[in-house]
């Protein structure tokens, strides 16, 4: 019970955590989740696929680009909830790309 507890509670701080950092992105939308994951829409006409390409490529990152599913466009992507050092080098990149987008 002990390590449940402590696991619930460190993933509810990365979770927070990675939301409050992504919505402090401009040209991000954030939505709230429970899940080890959080979806995101990019604003302004972006592409999840091109995100996902330039993520990949220059950070090794991977997201899940959501376009697939019914009632969500190319605008949409997820990522997972992950460690600090992980979930800043992700917000990190995200900014990068927005940057030069």
């Amino acid at each position: 019970r002990a390590f449940r507890k402590r696991t619930l509670e460190w993933f509810e701080a990365e979770r927070d955590f990675l939301f409050k950092g992504l919505e402090s992105i401009g040209g991000l939308t954030p939505f709230e989740s429970s899940a080890n994951y959080i979806m995101v829409k990019l604003t302004g006409g972006l592409d999840a696929r091109e995100l996902r390409k330039y993520l990949l490529e220059k950070d090794g990152i991977l997201i899940r680009e959501l376009s697939a599913f019914p009632g969500l466009g190319p605008e949409f992507f997820r990522v997972a909830v992950l460690g600090r050092e992980d979930n800043k080098k992700l917000i990190a990149a995200l900014k990068r790309f927005l940057r030069q987008a």
